[in-house]
């Protein structure tokens, strides 16, 4: 009986490896107002495409020529790329893997990163932030900027990870109510970084119009017909570890993420890049 326990048990493994590196490509189309037009105003049949990636914990897919996730990124002809934290690893110093991948990917298109729960290690931090000094790349900390993507110009903001507030909950609010007031005297399409999608309610209450999340790993394990079972600060069947999430005019988007967890296998869910075909509202 045992010798049937420990098959299972390597199967099971052998399974989680598989599905740890088993890279997939999600598409969403979305409406973005105010797309391709000056002050804010939409031009039909302008478009936008955006990669979304998040929590790869120095995860790679290969390197050089054989980085499958580059690989796949560029073949998502992206017009900007979009991370939404955890580049690094609390756990162990994966710095040397973040700056690798990361150059690699700003040489495909420009990089917009916020920070995640696992990026707060100053020292990693720092290292990551001087070696990225003068590539294509923006780390925002409760910052924005205005840049000009596909014809477009676009405000992305990066609000600052909550545990940097020590998990007041009230000051980080307060640093996101700051940054979207800030982002608000902006007339272009705003599009908000925020490492934690629990807070998905008060993003929408906000003057963006889209957000970029990840964190809840797409719940770690999925279960066909019930979904995520369990995702950090949400717990068990996470209402928001995956997926576009609209509320009017508002659109989240949650990454399932590259990376490994505190559980390191994903069960019935691949590691994602997202693609975002971003339109205008009256589009056809």
């Amino acid at each position: 009986m045992i010798w049937v326990w420990i098959a299972a048990a390597a199967l099971l493994v052998a399974a989680g490896v598989i599905a740890n590196n088993r890279l997939v490509v999600t598409r969403y189309r979305i409406e973005l107002p105010g797309l391709g037009g000056p002050a804010g105003r939409s031009v039909p049949g302008a478009r936008l495409r955006i990669v979304h990636l998040s929590d790869l914990h120095g995860k790679r897919f290969g390197r050089g020529e054989r980085d499958r996730l580059v690989q796949m990124v560029r073949g998502c002809l992206p017009d900007l790329i979009a991370i939404s934290g955890d580049l690094l690893n609390r756990r162990r110093d994966v710095t040397s893997n973040a700056i690798e991948q990361v150059r690699a990917l700003a040489a495909v298109a420009p990089v917009v990163v916020c920070r995640g729960n696992h990026d707060l290690d100053p020292r990693q931090w720092d290292e990551l932030v001087a070696a990225l000094r003068g590539e294509a790349v923006h780390l925002l900390q409760n910052d924005l900027l205005a840049l000009t993507a596909a014809g477009t110009t676009l405000v992305v903001a990066g609000v600052e990870e909550r545990a940097v507030y020590c998990e007041d909950e009230e000051g980080w609010l307060a640093a996101l109510r700051e940054l979207a007031d800030r982002a608000s005297a902006f007339a272009y399409p705003r599009i908000l970084l925020a490492h934690r999608p629990d807070y998905i309610s008060r993003y929408a209450k906000s003057c963006f119009a889209l957000s970029l999340s990840g964190h809840a790993h797409g719940g770690q394990v999925r279960l066909p017909g019930v979904g995520a079972l369990w995702a950090p600060d949400q717990g068990f069947l996470p209402r928001h570890a995956e997926g576009v999430h609209r509320s009017g005019g508002f659109t989240a988007v949650v990454s399932r993420g590259l990376g490994p967890s505190t559980f390191p296998f994903r069960i019935g869910n691949p590691p994602e890049v997202i693609l975002l075909e971003c339109e205008p509202p009256d589009s056809a």
